[in-house]
């Protein structure tokens, strides 16, 4: 049983007292799935010992009348025939100072194989949220397992915890370390992981040295930030708050929780002002919220899914780093933005666009002295057919500098060596007083280390920096400083800048998929964990040996999916590195580009699409040229990886993508269509309209392939058949920029500026209000 916490508000053992009742919480459990070839060792032999038979159809039986399924008296170790009550099978805390209920389940040692799932709704009828709520196991009770759950709870919702065998919706949950930052004082590293629904605690000095400590926490943990020297500020993605946590070692435990936007993803610290700026990725906005109070005092929009967040020391501006382009990609300038915004009334104060091309925007991170703002990226060499690999003529992979002072970007720098690429950049850190970078390369699990300083005195011109040059005859930096080339404009199209330079040193780490990384501020150490491998590294700063490699707990077994995740983000398996899955498919989505795919002709450009509901709506391609997305997955490793992996590999890739399932849409509340929703259902319904006719049924889409009057020029089609294929519209919230050559950045361009003739639903009578309820309605996918 949990400790009663301060305000905390105590029924144990599910014996619902009116509180409850009036809060409307209620503990429900799920019938467990049908058994597969995939059952829990044991069941069977289990089932007979019951006097039951080991048959699928006793899996939902409840021999005893108790309403207990059979699988779940067996994960618990209860017997079958004897009557259950929710108290013989867990344990609960209601919190309200946290908004959570503190869950304890007792699993039978003997049931390892079980999958536990704790879900949250907000309504019984309503989509249950399977993913990312903490769990994790604490010990053993006797000869049962104790398992923690923490779930969110503000007043209203349900709650239940399934147990079953493994199967697409009942997966075993594996530890992928997310974001890092130490402690202002260096002797705490805490870590947030994505998948477990846990930030760890590491000690890494002082009598606690060695200890790891893990608090539970709600949604997807992301972005994190200190805000005392025992004080930390956790973004849980998806449920809409802010976790601060007491780290002290003897108890660390969240303390309150703060509403922040259904999507925080980044947040940072503006410590004099005492606010905190946290970016909401669902809604392209960034809040500034008291932090005293939890008060939100501002909010601001910005162009497309604001990830991490960066505050300058003199807390005048925070740095956003919106992660795709958020505008039409038919156009010569598509690239992602970073955001100024003045936090004296948070309103933009600039917009920085990145090359063209430029998407997948990750860590940003601020120079000591406030002037200069460090970022990374991919950029998409979307002029060119994707049909060679080459000496990145599909992708590269950069680090952008931008000019704080001047509000501008000053240069971008390809990572990449010559003839092999850095791919999928991610995390970002400053050493050295700010001398130092280090940069993780995720698709090729990679650390990198640049000489920031001599950066800096090359692309200034230093004299000195000239006179001791012994550069590569093809090196850049001559024709910089003579003019004849731009830092802005022509930098980042050269290989050989920090190479020829010798201001860059790249170690392959042990371990899989480095997102986030710190730098300890009293020793210089460097913090590298795995996201895959559910590892921590620490790394000496001169050498980039591994002085120790930490796991952050127990490791399940990988299943098909979580391979095919490592797989799918993995650019070792592309020739010379140069792309993953992920590239193009960020978390299996969209990076907002065209490509000049060779599979409907060269000089035909499409928009990427993304990939969830895949396996489920074909055919693939917009122009249907591919049968489904089990071809597809085989077809990219043969002509975009330019690879051919094992069958396994791609079987395992396919299993991942067909198990991407779409997220919440951040334009509902709390689950519901808003009442400019409602209307806009109508009329997407109506069939004076007539946007359901095409997109139907459970991925909004009949499968379809319909000429809707966007034939261009340049598309591949056949004149007499212009054609394409009716996209799904799930998720449509995060899959712009639309139609076949995005060239509509909204859904209201889609339905207004670029349907002439009503071929793409009937949609030029409405008037503009009608029109937003059916943007809105859309966005509510």
């Amino acid at each position: 049983m949990h400790s009663p916490l301060p305000g905390a508000h105590v029924r144990s053992r599910f014996a619902l007292g009116p509180l409850a009742r009036a809060l409307l919480v209620f503990a429900c459990l799920a019938p467990s799935p049908q058994l597969s070839a995939q059952q829990p060792e044991g069941y069977p032999a289990w089932s007979l010992s019951q006097g039951l038979y080991g048959g699928n159809s006793q899996t939902e039986a409840t021999p005893a009348g108790d309403g207990v399924p059979n699988l779940l008296k067996y994960s618990a170790g209860l017997p079958a025939l004897s009557r259950a009550h929710s108290s013989d099978l867990f344990d609960y805390t209601f919190n309200s100072d946290t908004q959570a209920i503190d869950l304890v389940f007792r699993r039978s040692s003997l049931a390892k194989d079980v999958v536990l799932t704790p879900e949250w709704a907000w309504s019984v009828e309503g989509p249950w949220f399977t993913g990312g709520f903490g769990l994790e196991f604490r010990g053993l009770e006797g000869d049962r397992e104790v398992w923690d759950t923490s779930l969110p709870f503000d007043g209203t919702g349900f709650f239940r915890l399934r147990a079953g065998a493994p199967d697409e919706t009942l997966r075993p949950r594996f530890r992928s370390p997310f974001d890092l930052a130490y402690s202002p004082s260096g002797d705490t590293l805490a870590i947030t992981d994505r998948e477990f629904g846990l930030v760890y605690l590491l000690r890494t000095s002082g009598p606690y040295l060695g200890e790891q400590h893990s608090v539970l926490l709600h949604g997807q943990p992301t972005g994190l930030v200190w805000t005392a020297p025992d004080r930390l500020l956790v973004a849980e993605y998806g449920v809409g708050t802010l976790a601060e946590i007491d780290t002290t070692p003897e108890k660390p435990r969240v303390l309150r929780r703060l509403r922040a936007g259904p999507m925080p993803y980044g947040v940072a610290l503006a410590p004099a002002s005492g606010l905190v700026v946290v970016s909401d990725f669902g809604r392209s906005e960034v809040r500034a919220i008291d932090l005293e109070t939890g008060v939100e005092v501002g909010r601001v929009a910005v162009s497309r899914n604001p990830g991490f967040v960066a505050v300058t020391p003199d807390e005048a501006l925070a740095v956003v780093a919106n992660t795709l382009p958020a505008g039409a990609a038919d156009s010569l300038v598509t690239a992602a933005e970073i955001a100024l915004i003045d936090l004296d009334d948070v309103s933009i104060a600039a917009r920085v666009p990145l090359p063209h091309g430029s998407t997948n925007v990750r860590q940003i991170r601020i120079s000591p002295d406030g002037r200069w703002a460090y970022v990374v990226h991919t950029i998409g060499v979307v002029v060119l057919p994707a049909i060679k690999l080459d000496r990145g003529w599909v992708n590269n992979n950069a680090l952008s500098i931008i000019d704080l002072a001047a509000r501008r970007r000053l240069a971008t720098v390809l990572i990449d060596e010559a003839n092999e690429g850095v791919t999928d950049p991610w995390g970002v850190a400053l050493g050295d007083g700010g001398d130092t970078l280090w940069i993780t390369a995720a698709g090729v699990h990679q650390l990198v280390r640049i000489n920031l300083r001599g950066l800096h005195r090359h692309m200034a011109g230093d004299a000195e920096v000239r006179a001791a040059s012994t550069l590569h005859p093809e090196a850049i930096w001559p024709r910089l400083w003579a003019g004849t080339d731009q830092l802005e404009y022509h930098l980042h199209q050269h290989f050989t800048a920090l190479r020829s330079a010798g201001l860059v040193s790249r170690v392959r780490l042990p371990l899989n998929g480095p997102r986030g990384l710190a730098v300890s501020p009293t020793l210089g150490t460097v913090a590298v964990a795995g996201y895959f491998s559910g590892d921590l590294l620490l790394i000496d700063p001169d050498t980039l040996e591994t002085m120790a490699s930490l796991p952050l707990g127990l490791q399940s077994p990988a299943d098909a999916h979580r391979r095919g995740e490592k797989y799918f983000h993995d650019a070792t398996l592309s020739t010379s590195h140069w792309v993953s899955c992920a590239t193009c498919h960020p978390e299996g989505r969209a990076d907002g580009l065209n490509w000049d795919l060779p599979n409907d002709r060269v000089g035909t450009y499409k928009n990427t699409k993304s990939l969830v509901g895949a396996h489920a709506t074909p055919p693939t391609t917009w122009t249907g040229v591919r049968p489904n997305a089990t071809v597809s997955v085989a077809s990219g490793f043969d002509h975009i990886h330019f690879s051919k992996p094992p069958a396994q590999i791609i079987s395992d890739t396919n299993t991942y993508v067909a198990g991407l399932r779409p997220e919440p849409s951040p334009f509902r509340t709390r689950g519901k269509l808003s009442p400019l929703a409602q209307a806009g259902k109508v009329l997407f319904e109506s069939s004076a309209v007539g946007c359901a006719t095409c997109h139907s049924g459970t991925w909004f889409s009949n499968l379809g392939q319909y000429d809707v009057g966007t034939r261009a020029l340049a598309d591949g089609n056949d004149i007499n058949t212009p054609t394409f294929d009716t996209p799904s519209t799930t998720e449509a919230w995060r899959t712009g920029p639309f139609l076949h050559d995005g060239r509509s950045s909204t859904i209201l361009e889609v339905i207004s500026t670029h349907n002439d003739g009503n071929t793409h639903g009937r949609t030029s009578h409405l008037s503009p209000t009608e029109k937003n309820a059916l943007v809105e309605y859309l966005l509510s996918f």
